[in-house]
């Protein structure tokens, strides 16, 4: 079990928590509770908790300032889920920059903290199936790092003790599910048969970031370039029929010191960047990057921009789709660097987030996508990056929309009353989405918020007392009655007048008779 620890100023806050979700079941169990982040520190450096889920606005010190204290003054990494309220943006986007987990608004989902508390569980079964120390797999996720020094490089290279000549194959996966330990040395087997390996010659180190290194030794002297890449294709092949994960591979210089080995592995962070600019899975080699042109970090800031405000504001999905192709078309074609991508990302949503905020709207999905942007832009695919950027601005064109209709006339209020005058038609969510030209999953989702039903039980409940209606005041047969209120299918509709009613159509009917013959 992972051990968790509740941080809110507010006791009812604490103890909903506490019982909003069966934790056990998810492999979670509170230890503890705190009610502001001072009290939770001393909890923290006694206990060490696996999981932090903490309020952001607290007295004495609040949850900012313990995430802070945690990361710069104690060197802990616990993965923090941050809780907010919908105008705590300004002060909670703070945080990001500490390598905070995940962002719950309150009144906190059920189904979102247990999608996030599952994300969290993932990266520990992740980290806890390797089998080496912690020192080694530390020093491997630094040498990932593109910001780490060439001397530290070095160090770290020496503190692996490797036996040299040694070949790095770098693996960065498409999508941020991190496979197992074993499902990794397992695709290994035919591809160490095939080029007469040992099992004993790799070393294999998962990083919680998307990125897989691989070390080969000391069998790798006899490859030759051909082999090497021939080996690297097949790692690849392996990873996509066996994990269903399209990846791109960098391949180091073999390396024949601590200071050689330093230098394939940035190699490999470079070309690991230059990756996420491909089309489709490859290897990069070494060699192959002399041929690509440098990446640049300076570019003015893209009309495309000030279009894509406008596009969203007008809730426009066919032009924020066009706006947002071409900002990552130039983005690819004038190879922009990632750092330089994220940064105007977003600084993009920080302007839209201050026009929501003015409506008082949702910023969540600002908070969500900030985050997601902080986090994974420099390790995610361009085109990946494309449509998880289209969707946030399509989202939050919706909810800009909502807020707009919702000035004059409710937008939920206006689809209660389409409902009631069409409820006999052929309806699905995605068609009343669509008159009302709001992406069908957002409006599911507001729905639920405003009205604490989801669309198609609410749909039936009308269809269900037009139906007593009509049986109280008329005498259709129930094949009849069932198609006047939307139902083709009369065992379909008897099915959900007894669910929702608990007795059949005939049996009610048959209870409305009784009276009468007494």
């Amino acid at each position: 079990m992972l051990k968790v620890l509740l941080v809110d100023d507010e006791p009812v806050i604490r103890a909903g928590l506490a019982q909003l979700i069966p934790w056990e079941k998810y492999g979670y169990t509170i230890v503890a509770k705190a009610k502001n982040g001072e009290q939770a520190l001393q909890l923290i450096l006694a206990d060490m908790p696996d999981v932090i889920i903490t309020d952001i606005r607290m007295p004495r010190m609040d949850g900012l300032q313990l995430i802070q204290a945690l990361r710069e003054e104690h060197n802990l990494q616990t993965p923090v889920i941050v809780l907010t309220g919908f105008n705590e943006f300004d002060y909670a986007r703070q945080a990001i920059r500490y390598q905070v987990r995940d962002y719950l608004l309150k009144p906190v989902d059920k189904e979102e903290l247990i999608i996030a508390l599952s994300r969290i569980r993932s990266s520990f079964n992740i980290d806890h199936a390797l089998p080496v120390d912690s020192h080694s797999r530390n020093a491997i996720q630094l040498l990932l790092r593109s910001t780490t020094s060439h001397d530290t490089r070095i160090e770290l290279c020496q503190s692996l003790k490797a036996h040299y000549p040694v070949l790095l194959l770098v693996i960065m996966l498409q999508k941020h599910i991190q496979p197992a330990y074993t499902s990794i040395h397992q695709l290994l087997v035919p591809v160490r048969e095939t080029f007469r390996l040992s099992d004993a010659s790799l070393r294999i180190y998962i990083d919680a970031d998307g990125f897989i290194a691989v070390l080969i030794h000391p069998e790798s002297a006899h490859l030759s370039k051909t082999e090497e890449k021939q080996l690297a294709y097949a790692l690849l092949h392996a990873i996509h029929d066996n994990l269903d994960q399209e990846a791109f591979l960098s391949l180091g210089p073999l390396a024949h010191s601590s200071e050689q080995l330093a230098d394939a592995f940035g190699a490999a962070c470079a070309a690991s960047v230059y990756s996420l600019y491909m089309n489709r899975p490859t290897v990069l080699a070494y060699e192959d990057m002399k041929l690509l042109p440098p990446f640049r970090s300076h570019y003015e800031y893209l009309a495309f921009f000030q279009q894509l405000k406008e596009s969203i504001e007008n809730n426009n999905p066919q032009d924020m789709e066009r706006i947002v192709t071409a900002i990552f078309v130039y983005f690819v074609e004038q190879y922009i660097s990632p750092d330089t991508i994220k940064v105007h990302l977003y600084r993009f949503l920080l302007e839209i987030e201050k026009y929501v905020a003015e409506m008082n709207g949702d910023i969540q999905p600002i908070i969500t996508a900030a985050n997601h942007i902080d986090l994974t832009c420099t390790t995610t695919p361009i085109r990946i990056q494309r449509e998880t950027f289209l969707d946030t601005c399509q989202q939050i064109g919706t909810e800009i929309a909502f807020l707009r209709a919702q000035q004059n006339f409710g937008i939920i209020d206006q689809i209660e009353l389409y409902v009631s005058s069409h409820y006999h038609e052929n309806m699905t969510l995605k068609d009343v989405a669509a008159k009302f030209y709001m992406n069908h999953a957002y409006l599911g989702q507001l729905f639920r918020r405003k009205k604490e039903i989801h669309f198609n039980e609410y749909l039936h409940q009308v269809r269900i007392e037009e139906a007593k209606r009509l049986l109280r005041r008329t005498d259709l047969k129930i094949a009849e009655l069932a198609k006047k209120v939307g139902y083709n299918d009369p065992a379909y509709f008897s099915g959900k007048f007894e669910k929702h009613v608990g007795v059949t159509p005939t049996a009610y009917k048959l209870e409305l008779q009784a009276p009468r013959r007494q």
